[in-house]
């Protein structure tokens, strides 16, 4: 925001800088930044954000709004105000803010710069609307990339503890936070779910959410030790022993021209119950995976013991083979029908919890569990162990590293100047993701959005799939011009569409709208959309909103329909 200000960005009269953020300024926020000083501390960030814009150029115009932009808060963020923006600039410190965000700008194709730091990684990508393809899709792309970067790339390069700290909060944060929670949005709506992680490897995001799904719905305590078990020898054992398989002693890297190994050799610790320090991996790590999945049981040290001397482990080479073996269609193909099986059984999700792993939200047994797994990863490098007081020190300071920081502000900046400059020509423009733990810099021209095309045979729907209109991406809308009943509404996609709707529902809100096979379908198939939506939804239109974004499912003859969002304009 200081570039802001240094550049001379909204000195017009008619034009500001809006600054939403409603959380006050914190030790920690001080060492990486130009905006706040210790006497702030407390204080609202976006009030002396925009004090200390005015500091170092009075002509800026910028106003702060000290509230959360997210669904709660429309009254604040609505249709008015997001149609007076040109530019939405995020550097949110969550992937719920990120994704919220992406999809106002989809909704209301508004340009888009969304960066973000994650200890020594960070990001920058722009979004333009019908141009590019979304936040979304890039995150999805590379969430495989940077599990990698965590699990190996970081320790090996600066055979630092920092690293292996680093290494046990993004265990925690893809466990407990992403993948359970993936869980329960496939539980609480799989279409919606695959609709949005489409462009994720399938296989990949397959696989962890049928192991934890089965975790759920087969409470077993005894499956959640040998689920921890697995998970220390995945990441203290077969991880190294891969490692070394790809890059024996004294291997030389061509890509960096250098010795791969930073120190000494890793080497592999399997599990064994007698070690102490893998045994309060099992232990910890099963009573956070047991709260999470709300599985109840015996977790005493004298029960995880001997339910530990009778689990099996797969070794790496049987993990090998079983890949080799595989062929990737008929697996996903194998995985989806156990997952549609356990979906049908209509499991309720609601006693599934995950965790935001954030530092505000973060208590001692959060940093225990970390602690531990960052000493485990250091006796795999011969590194020297952490005590829990650093790592609750580098915990705080994880979310924003002073020089990635200092990194990613440049590169954003640079964005807004090619944004300007070559707004309607992507081939100028560049997307940028590094991880200064490796010295990785990596920047490509963005992707144009992906046209979705009619497929024969979708595993997930285990029936033909159209999209309609044809080839559309995600920035196409369906639009609806007057106010109409639901009845009027499904008559309307029948005759134009030829399209058999069974459910219609908000895409920001996810508020059910109306359920064609339900009995209770009749008692409101004569009310008009809106009126059904301000009696179901906690968030009422306010009387400046004039449409709403929906969502249909439905069937066109024997295939699924995907249709894209319909933009509903019930007021002119």
């Amino acid at each position: 925001m200081k570039n802001f200000a240094l550049m001379g960005l909204s000195t017009n009269k008619d034009k500001k800088i809006t600054v939403a953020d409603d959380d006050n300024i914190r030790i920690h926020n001080l060492p990486n930044q130009f905006l706040f000083r210790k006497n702030n501390l407390g204080s609202s960030k976006s009030k002396y954000a925009c004090i200390a814009l005015k500091e170092n150029n009075p002509n800026v115009n910028c106003v702060s709004i000290q509230k959360k932009f997210c669904n709660e808060n429309f009254e604040f963020f609505d249709e008015t105000f997001l149609n007076e923006q040109s530019l939405i600039f995020s550097a949110v410190d969550n992937i719920y803010g990120r994704e919220y965000i992406n999809n106002i700008c989809i909704d209301y194709e508004k340009c888009y710069i969304d960066s973000g730091i994650s200890g020594t990684k960070a990001h920058s990508q722009i979004i333009i609307p019908h141009l590019t393809s979304c936040y979304s899709d890039y995150q999805n792309n590379l969430k495989e990339l940077n599990d990698y970067y965590v699990h190996t790339c970081g320790c090996l390069s600066t055979g630092k503890i920092e690293q292996c700290i680093l290494f046990g909060f993004y265990l925690l944060e893809n466990l407990f936070e992403n993948d359970i929670k993936s869980v329960k949005e496939f539980l609480e709506d799989k279409d919606k779910f695959f609709k949005y992680k489409g462009q994720m490897d399938r296989m990949y995001l397959l696989r962890k959410i049928l192991k934890i799904l089965i975790l759920f719905v087969n409470p077993n305590i005894d499956k959640i030790i040998e689920f921890s078990i697995n998970k220390y020898n995945e990441c203290f054992d077969q991880e190294v022993q891969s490692i070394l398989k790809r890059a024996p002693k004294n291997y030389f890297s061509q890509r960096n021209k250098s010795k791969f190994y930073v120190g000494s050799m890793p080497h592999p610790t399997p599990f064994n119950i007698n070690d102490e320090l893998a045994f309060q991996f099992v232990k910890r790590f099963s009573i956070f995976l047991s709260k999470a999945l709300s599985i109840k049981g015996d977790l005493s040290d004298e029960y995880i013991k001997k339910v530990s001397s009778n689990v099996k482990i797969i070794s790496e080479r049987d993990k090998i083979k079983a890949r080799k073996d595989s062929e990737d269609e008929k697996e996903e193909s194998k995985l989806m029908e156990e997952l549609n099986f356990y979906y049908k059984k209509g499991i309720s999700p609601e006693k599934i919890h995950y965790e935001k792993i954030e530092i505000n939200n973060m208590n001692k047994e959060h940093f225990e569990l970390i602690n531990i797994i960052a000493n485990l990863k250091a006796r795999n490098y011969k590194i020297s162990k952490s005590s829990i007081e650093k790592t609750m020190l580098q915990c705080e300071i994880i979310p924003t590293m002073i020089n990635t920081a200092s990194a990613i502000t440049g590169i954003s900046s640079l964005q807004i100047f090619t944004l300007l400059q070559n707004k309607n020509k992507i081939d100028n423009l560049r997307e940028f993701n590094f991880n200064l733990g490796i010295n990785s810099f990596i920047n490509w021209k963005p992707s144009t959005p992906i046209k979705l095309k009619d497929k024969e045979n979708v595993p997930i729907y285990l029936v033909p799939v159209v999209y309609i209109p044809p080839n559309h991406t995600v920035w196409d809308k369906i639009i609806i011009s007057q106010s109409m009943t639901c009845k009027n509404f499904i008559d309307y996609f029948l005759e134009k569409y030829k399209v058999e709707i069974s459910i219609i529902r908000t895409a920001k809100w996810n508020v059910t709208i109306c359920q064609t096979f339900m009995p209770s379908y009749k008692n409101i198939e004569n009310k008009k959309i809106e009126d059904i939506y301000n009696k179901s939804s906690k968030i009422k239109l306010s009387k400046n909103q004039k449409h709403l974004f929906l969502e249909i499912s439905g069937d066109i003859g024997d295939a699924t329909a995907i249709l894209a969002i319909v933009k509903y304009i019930f007021r002119n």
